[in-house]
């Protein structure tokens, strides 16, 4: 499956004034060793709203099988949010990343832990969430709206790795030492 592209300019054009941010797109416009991966999360509303007013901290996703962002996502990461059918509509920053293998007591543990940082209020959210196996929590910070950014996706998935993590410094080419013949 291909992964659909955003130019990190209109990104970098949207938040030229915002210092944190200007580093934080410098970083993957770079892509240089240690830059940060950047993720697409598709939602709809009110989650979507909640996370850009801040009224959300913690962005969900639990699946039965291990895909993004599940061991994916990292902390220092950015997050895009797409409003599901619609543009790009915000961008947030990674502080930290919990992974769970599901089971009734841990999904309780954790609707009981962060039920307001999550901001879902929907009954049967918990429930229709039973049979999962994998749970990633993304504690999200220094979340801003950007102008309306279309974004043409094709598939269903509702988590995109647009960009992954540089781990391997650009290396050199080696210089050769001429030998003695």
């Amino acid at each position: 499956m291909s992964i659909p592209s955003i130019s990190l300019d209109v990104v970098a054009a949207a938040l030229h004034e915002d210092s944190f941010w200007r580093r934080q797109v410098q970083q993957l416009q770079d892509a240089a060793y240690g830059a940060p991966a950047l993720h697409l999360a598709i939602l709809v509303n009110p989650y979507l709203e909640r996370i850009l007013s801040g009224r959300k901290t913690i962005e969900s996703r639990f699946s039965m099988q291990r895909r993004a962002p599940y061991q994916q996502i990292q902390q220092g990461d950015v997050v895009l949010f797409k409003r599901s059918g619609g543009p790009i509509l915000g961008i947030g920053f990674v502080d930290e990343v919990m992974f769970y293998r599901l089971t009734p007591a841990v999904l309780t543990e954790i609707q009981t832990t962060y039920a307001a940082e999550l901001g879902i209020d929907d009954p049967n959210f918990w429930s229709e969430r039973a049979h999962a196996a994998y749970g990633t929590l993304t504690r999200l910070s220094h979340v801003r709206r950007l102008p309306p950014m279309p974004f043409i996706k094709r598939d269903q998935r509702a988590w995109l790795v647009l960009q992954n993590r540089v781990l391997q410094p650009q290396l050199l080419p080696a210089y050769v030492y001429p030998t003695a013949d």
